[in-house]
């Protein structure tokens, strides 16, 4: 689905026009929502995908960024936690790069740790 189809499909499911919905998302004037609408704009830009998602939290926000994936978003919250490292995400299917990350994060505070040991031992 293209960005004007996507930001059509939630103007549509949520009952308004175009000007009702840029007021929604704080925009005083639909020039923005005419220039996806019309593709002029290409894409959906991170603050309009910001501000959409902040007025219609219910909507995925890969598929409004890339179209990718199911319009509504039915992610759960999840908190993993790492050694020293707590991390949150709304969207399952991040979980396994969430732990990735929590990972890289655990061998480089043990990388600065030995450093630091290193350091410490040389300044004796």
């Amino acid at each position: 689905m293209k960005p004007d189809e996507r930001l059509q499909y939630i103007i549509n499911n949520e009952g308004l026009n175009a000007k009702n919905f840029a007021e929604k998302i704080g925009f005083e004037r639909p020039q923005v929502i005419y220039d996806v609408l019309k593709c002029k704009t290409k894409t959906i830009t991170e603050n309009l995908a910001t501000k959409i998602l902040s007025a219609f939290p219910s909507y995925s926000k890969v598929w409004l960024l890339t179209g990718e994936g199911e319009p509504n978003s039915s992610e759960k919250n999840i908190t993993i936690v790492g050694n020293n490292h707590n991390i949150s995400s709304n969207n399952v299917n991040s979980d396994i790069a969430v732990k990735e990350l929590i990972h890289q994060l655990d061998v480089k505070d043990a990388t600065i740790n030995r450093l630091l040991g290193i350091i410490e031992k040389t300044q004796k």
